[in-house]
């Protein structure tokens, strides 16, 4: 089902809703159907959106996690904590970032964040 949901991500996006979150699982989309290369014009797009839009570093790290790029999304998760994205605090039983849960990167982050642990249910 990602050709359905990246239609519907395509529609939020030209629509402006959330527009970094948006293009964040847009990105993410695209990256577990295999299609790396309009992930990469979506980690461009957010790229842009940074340091303006802290927000964005959240959604990178959302795209990256599709990718399988685990130390980018450790650098980009950790960019929006320093930055106290709102969202930062729930990254911890985001879905998204489930195969980085045992890496003490993440461990230690979700330490200092003081985020929720454990998975969601």
């Amino acid at each position: 089902m990602y050709e359905q949901a990246i239609t519907e991500y395509r529609t939020a996006v030209q629509l402006g809703d959330l527009p970094e979150e948006t293009r964040g699982l847009l990105g993410h989309a695209y990256a577990i159907s295999g299609n790396r290369a309009d992930a990469e014009k979506v980690i461009a797009e957010l790229k842009a959106l940074w340091p303006t839009h802290p927000r964005a570093a959240l959604d990178l790290a959302v795209v990256y996690s599709g990718l399988g790029d685990k130390d980018s999304t450790m650098s980009w998760l950790q960019r929006a904590s320093e930055k106290n994205v709102r969202d930062i605090a729930g990254f911890s039983r985001d879905p998204h970032f489930t195969d980085l849960r045992s890496d003490p990167r993440f461990q230690e982050l979700v330490r200092q964040v003081g985020a929720p642990q454990g998975s969601q249910e």
